[in-house]
């Protein structure tokens, strides 16, 4: 769908309403309390189990990503390249910009959409994480 303003703007997709839900505000507040407290205790307990598997050379596919905590830290943790699926836009936009602010932005792609859209066009992976997906 084009943005009636400007026909070279695609808009986001808006995924059943979560655009909305998952905005700007709700980002900004996930983004905020990452770079303070890092991540939580089952985050972290999942880093740990794919640690103690092995993570690098893997790949890591992140469906609901949120802001892209978790496979940020996977990629810290070792593995070799994340793709994140989130049907926020600011969501998805928070991610990129944790991913340059940590260096990783070169190792990591965002996507923005409902993955059942997307799932024909997201690499395979190694690994794949769903952590408290709507």
């Amino acid at each position: 769908m084009q943005d009636d303003n400007n026909n070279d703007s695609p808009k986001p997709a808006n995924v059943n309403g979560l655009s909305e839900q998952f905005g700007k505000g709700y980002s900004s507040g996930q983004l905020a309390g990452y770079r303070k407290d890092g991540l939580g205790q089952r985050a972290l307990t999942v880093i740990e189990f794919l640690q103690a598997r092995g993570l690098e050379g893997k790949s890591v596919l992140d469906i609901g990503c949120g802001i892209g905590a978790l496979h940020m830290e996977l990629l810290l943790a070792g593995a070799e390249r994340a793709t994140g699926v989130d049907a926020s836009p600011t969501n998805i936009a928070a991610a990129q910009e944790l991913a340059e602010e940590l260096g990783l932005a070169d190792r990591v792609e965002e996507r923005q959409g409902d993955f059942v859209d997307l799932q024909d066009s997201v690499p395979h992976a190694d690994i794949v994480t769903i952590d408290r997906a709507i």
